[in-house]
């Protein structure tokens, strides 16, 4: 009779702690998000250079091939972000420079005071609300804000791509070995087997990030 009085309440602590260690496990993965979010674009990316240091090993060390793949990406990052970064911050100086001169000319046009005497006083309402907007200095400073919030955005994605790079250049330098630890947790008379189907699988997606790329 003990027993059965006590194994009910057993029962409910153990399910208890199941629930609270489930919790805890998924608050862990919860903030570990970003990380393997990262850890795993990084071993696509891996993967998906794999062949062309695979095609540079014939003729050179694999140190030397995975260095030269990895700064071929950093300078295809970097002309990227030197073609985009100045075009954006010159477009938007002259928006804020030129943006009330701008609705200005389109107020002094002939299809705008057409549509307006059209439809009475709406659009010259829009465009006198827009050109005070621009000329608030309150509000240029929101747009600043804005701009602001906007580059620390980009500092981030440029801090989440250096991380990716990293781990990218680890796992290439590394994939071999990755993949023999991998067979290792495979019965011994199927690692040949499966070491041919994960050199497979490694291929079609190096050959699909390529395809993409291009």
């Amino acid at each position: 009779a003990a027993i059965a009085r006590i194994n009910p309440f057993m029962y409910g602590l153990l399910g208890a702690l199941g629930v609270l260690v489930a919790l805890m496990l998924g608050g862990i993965v919860n903030q570990l998000a970003t990380v393997l979010v990262y850890i795993g674009v990084a071993i696509f990316l891996a993967l998906g250079l794999d062949p062309i240091v695979a095609f540079l090993e014939r003729k050179l060390p694999r140190p030397a091939a995975v260095a030269i793949v990895v700064a071929g990406v950093v300078l295809a990052f970097a002309g990227i972000i030197l073609a985009i970064v100045p075009i954006l911050v010159e477009q938007v100086a002259n928006l804020i420079e030129n943006g009330p001169q701008m609705v200005k000319d389109i107020m002094a046009s002939d299809w705008f005071k057409d549509l307006n005497a059209q439809f009475g006083s709406t659009f010259e309402d829009a465009a006198n609300g827009v050109l005070s907007f621009l000329q608030d200095p309150g509000n240029l400073a929101d747009i600043g804000g804005g701009v602001f919030a906007v580059g620390a955005g980009i500092a981030g994605g440029f801090t989440g791509v250096t991380i990716v790079l990293i781990l990218t250049l680890y796992f290439m330098a590394s994939l071999r070995s990755m993949k023999s630890v991998a067979a290792r947790f495979v019965p011994a008379y199927q690692r040949d087997t499966f070491s041919g189907l994960l050199d497979d699988v490694s291929g079609a997606v190096g050959r699909y990030v390529i395809g993409q790329a291009s």
